[in-house]
Order: C-alpha cells, then sequence, then structure tokens
C-alpha cells in the first residue's frame, strides 16, 4: 500500500513538509534508438541531484510583458505557421502520428517540435476509435507554444503545459502492465519514532523564534523522506513531473508558495491545536463525467481532472502509521478547499496542469487497452510501443527529499504538522464510472479533408 501525506502535533502552528524536485541530466536512451528527448524535458519546480535528493530549482524570473515577448517571438520562429495560432479542438492521429515518426527515424531525422509537443494539444477532451479499429484520434485545445526559461512546455496564451511525447508513450508502454501510476512522500519509520519520543519530551515555546529552533532540531531528527515512484519508469519524465506535482501540493499547504489564487488559504493558516496525529492528503483523478457512446468508441472527458484527498493517521511507539477512526474538520475543509480551487490553481501552478495532463494521457491509454481487449480497435503502433527504436528522455531518478520546517504562533499552543504526500492513479477505475454519452454531446469520429494529409489538424 502506498502511503501519502503526513501531520503530527505538539504546542504554535507549524508544519514539516517534504521538498519535491525536478531533474536536468538527461540522456535519450541507448541503442542506437531514437529519442523523444526535448519535448517538455524540463521540469521546472524541482531539481535532481546526483544522490537522487530533490530540490526547489530557481529560475530568474521574467516581468510577465518580456516573459510573454520572449514565448511569442520563440513560437513565431520554431513553429510552422498553421501549427502557431490558438484551436478550440485540435486532432491528431495516433495512427499517422506513428506513421510519421516511424519516416522521420527511417530517415535518421530529429523528431520536429510539433511532433515532440503533439501538436501544441494542452488538454485531451475526446478519444475516437475509428470505425474500422485502425485509428485512434486524440482532441483537445491547443495553440502555438514554447519553453518557458526553466524548460517546461508551454501555451503561448494559456501558459499551460502541452502534452508531451514523452508521456505518452510511458502511458501507452505501461497500460497493460500496471493497474496504479503515482508517487509517495514518507519518513523512515525509526526517525519517526524518535520524533514521536522527542515531541513526548518538549515543553511548550514561548515564542515562535523558540519553536523556529525546537522543530529545526526535529527536522534534524526526521532527516531525508524516502520518495517513492509506482507504475511508471522511476527516470521518466512523467515520474519526475508526479513528483514535482507531489512538491507543489506540499509547498501550497505550508504556505511557502503563494499561488495569488481569491480565496485560497494554506493549511498552515487553517490548522489548530488539536490531539497528536498525522496527516496525509493525495491528488487523484476526478472527472465531472466521462461519458462514452453504446459501442464504446468514442470518449469524451469533462472536470477538474484532480482531487485532494486527506486522512489523519496515528503513529505507533516504532513508527509506523495506520489510518486514523476519524480525519479532522479542518484537515477535509482544507482538502475540499483545494478540490474546489483546482481549474484556478492550475492556471497559476504548472505543475498542477501538467499533472491533469498525466491524467489524461494515462486514462487514454486506458481506453486503448479494454478496445483492444474488446477487439474495437485493431490498430498496433509501428514504433510508439518500441522502446528500442523510441526511447524516452532519462532524468535522475527522485530519492529522498528534505524536510521544511514553518512556524505560526495559536495562541500558547504549538502544532507539528507533518506532511508526507502523494499521487494515486488508477485508470481502469476511472474507465468504471463512464456513462452514456447524453444526446446534447456530440461524439462523432471528426472528419478530416482529403487534401490534409497532416497527422494532426483542426
Amino acid at each position: 500500500m502506498y502511503r501519502t501525506p503526513l501531520a503530527c502535533v505538539v504546542s504554535i502552528t507549524l508544519i514539516l513538509a517534504v521538498v519535491p524536485c525536478v531533474a536536468l541530466g538527461q540522456n535519450t536512451g541507448g541503442g542506437g534508438g531514437g529519442g523523444a528527448g526535448n519535448g517538455n524535458g524540463g521540469v521546472g519546480g524541482i531539481r535532481i541531484d546526483a544522490s537522487g535528493l530533490v530540490e526547489k530549482s530557481v529560475t530568474a524570473a521574467l516581468n510577465p510583458r518580456e516573459l510573454q515577448k520572449r514565448l511569442e517571438n520563440s513560437a513565431a520562429t520554431s513553429l510552422p505557421t498553421d501549427l502557431n495560432h490558438a484551436s478550440t479542438l485540435r486532432k491528431v492521429s495516433l495512427r499517422d502520428l506513428d506513421a510519421e515518426i516511424d519516416r522521420l527515424l527511417q530517415a535518421g531525422q530529429p523528431l520536429p517540435d510539433a511532433v515532440l509537443n503533439l501538436a501544441g494539444v494542452t488538454r485531451i477532451d475526446f478519444i475516437f476509435i475509428a470505425d474500422d479499429g485502425r485509428d485512434v484520434i486524440i482532441a483537445g485545445p491547443a495553440e502555438g507554444f514554447a519553453s518557458l526559461p526553466d524548460g517546461r512546455v508551454v501555451g503561448i496564451n494559456s501558459h499551460r503545459p502541452v502534452l508531451c511525447l514523452d508521456d505518452l508513450l510511458v502511458a501507452l508502454r505501461t497500460a497493460d502492465t500496471q493497474a496504479t501510476f503515482g508517487c509517495s512522500f514518507d519518513p523512515e519509520p525509526g526517525r519517526l519514532a524518535k520524533t514521536q519520543q522527542l515531541l513526548g519530551q518538549n515543553t511548550t515555546a514561548t515564542s515562535a523564534a523558540d519553536a523556529q529552533r525546537g522543530f529545526q532540531q526535529i527536522g534534524g531528527v526526521l532527516g531525508h523522506w524516502n520518495v517513492t515512484v509506482f507504475g511508471v519508469p522511476e527516470s521518466s519524465h512523467m515520474a519526475v513531473a508526479l513528483v514535482e506535482a507531489d512538491y507543489a501540493l506540499k509547498r501550497l499547504t505550508t504556505g511557502d508558495e503563494n499561488p495569488q489564487v481569491r480565496g485560497f488559504k494554506s493549511y498552515l493558516s487553517m490548522m489548530r491545536p488539536n490531539a497528536d496525529s498525522l496527516r496525509r492528503w493525495w491528488f487523484s483523478p476526478r472527472y465531472d463525467a466521462i461519458e462514452t457512446n453504446a459501442q464504446q468508441t468514442a470518449w469524451h472527458l469533462t472536470g477538474p481532472r484532480l482531487q485532494v484527498s486527506a486522512q489523519d493517521e496515528i503513529v505507533d511507539a516504532n513508527g509506523n502509521r495506520q489510518d486514523a477512526p476519524s480525519t479532522h474538520v479542518s484537515l477535509e475543509k482544507y482538502a475540499q478547499q483545494f478540490t474546489e480551487k483546482i481549474p484556478d490553481l492550475a492556471e497559476k501552478v504548472a505543475a498542477i496542469a501538467q499533472l491533469q495532463n498525466m491524467v489524461d494521457l494515462l486514462v487514454t491509454a486506458a481506453v486503448l487497452e479494454r478496445s483492444r481487449t474488446q477487439r474495437s480497435l485493431v490498430w498496433k503502433p509501428i514504433v510508439l510501443n518500441d522502446g528500442q527504436r523510441l526511447t524516452v528522455q532519462e532524468f535522475g531518478i527522485p530519492k529522498e527529499t528534505p524536510s521544511i520546517v514553518k512556524v505560526r504562533m495559536a495562541g500558547s499552543r504549538t502544532v507539528l504538522g507533518l506532511i508526507a504526500g502523494g499521487v494515486s492513479v488508477t485508470p481502469r477505475r476511472i474507465l468504471a464510472d463512464a456513462k452514456p454519452a447524453s444526446e446534447a454531446a456530440a461524439l462523432e469520429l471528426p472528419v478530416r479533408s482529403d487534401q490534409n494529409p497532416s497527422w494532426w489538424w483542426d
């Protein structure tokens, strides 16, 4: 069982959180294969050192006007004119994309930005299986795109991350082998037990500075927390993006990151002194609806894609964790608030928007796997599933993250929050909730003009 977030109590309000990671240090794989390498390669919020330690990534900030000008100039210089414009519904044929990549690899040519970034699509709203079962078409909003200073590729208007070929490859290649995808941040049980002992000896702090010093000592006892990635290759872009999203959750929780979203509060500001407990919360999928036709060859995805779930935990003398019989009301309120603000947060926090894209891609891969099982899909990729010919970019493997300490006075009492983190996605379970399409949902296979031979079109 993969655990996620944490919290604990003493006497002020403090949160001890975990730090995520972004990896630089890439290579495009071995064996002479082509690399899907640069599309969305940089994960902007974290970095991973040679030992696997996840830390915050810092890049020089640009003023919004200068940043926008750079994005527009970059897109105008590097993208074809027909690709560098916004579209409410851009379609991508996975069969034709596969054939185009095969052609480029055979010719020894690099994959262009359009391929690496899936034609600038920023969300998957529709998935279609062709009537003859020989093609899959994904469709969603799209726009011209360019790289931010931290390396993340985003739409030049929305600044939302675009879909990444690497992530599509990982989703397709793991769909038939794994049921659940995600990551988890967890303290070592032995260190957690020592922390509990230290808390039992602790006296009430007389000032925030006193509390800060005391809890920095606690942070030293806890040491680094373990990072676990499951369901996807640990060195993949998707793995690092999962960890980055969980790291963003921690920073938002502690107030280390202010997303400038009206009505959003950090959990630190909402915590109140209460009985000893650990607190965990995690990202999981949430769609308003997934609709499909009677043949299950057309799918419509709507909603925020994500929610935050929460649970109190109890820690025994050996540092082992188990679910508490009830969850504190402040924890439930924070999870509810976070979930309600997901659409707004995704506009401000790129890591959350990127995680939404991951969920869409994993659901798409699950639809394809189900369709093959039901024999409605007979198309077999030439290179998309070939890890020798088409490799994915490799990053440093995230292994551990340090603790951070935050303090807030709450009368004469102090609360210590140990917050572990996680992301958990089970695509097949999501599909189980699909319902028949309403008459208002036009789930018809997109028609492409005979004059348009491209693998994507508007």
